[in-house]
């Protein structure tokens, strides 16, 4: 059996035996859980680590980000999406450098 079947019977993908979506239900009992555990987080963090790790944390987060979205967009070629990552880097840092000027 080839590791896509194993992932996805009948269409309904499934993680370790467990369909990751049934009737929408499920995928949102996930994101709730998501939610509740990444608010208190993301609250914590902005008010207590300074400012460089926070810059940090999120840039990463954007970069993750955007490298789906990479994917998203059918960048076929993994030299466009590097370059595309790398391009966003520069900006961010540039963004960085000016905003220590204000």
């Amino acid at each position: 059996m080839s590791v896509y079947a194993v992932l996805f019977k009948v269409g309904v993908p499934y993680f370790l035996g467990i369909p990751l979506i049934s009737h929408g239900k499920l995928m949102l009992k996930q994101r709730l859980i998501t939610a509740l555990i990444l608010i208190p987080l993301v609250v914590w963090g902005v008010y207590s680590l300074p400012e460089d790790y926070l810059t940090g944390i999120f840039s990463v987060l954007v970069l993750v980000g955007a490298w789906e979205w990479s994917r998203l967009s059918e960048a076929r070629s993994i030299l466009v999406r590097v370059l595309y990552l790398i391009l966003l880097v520069v900006l961010m840092l540039g963004l960085m450098r000016i905003s220590r000027f204000i």
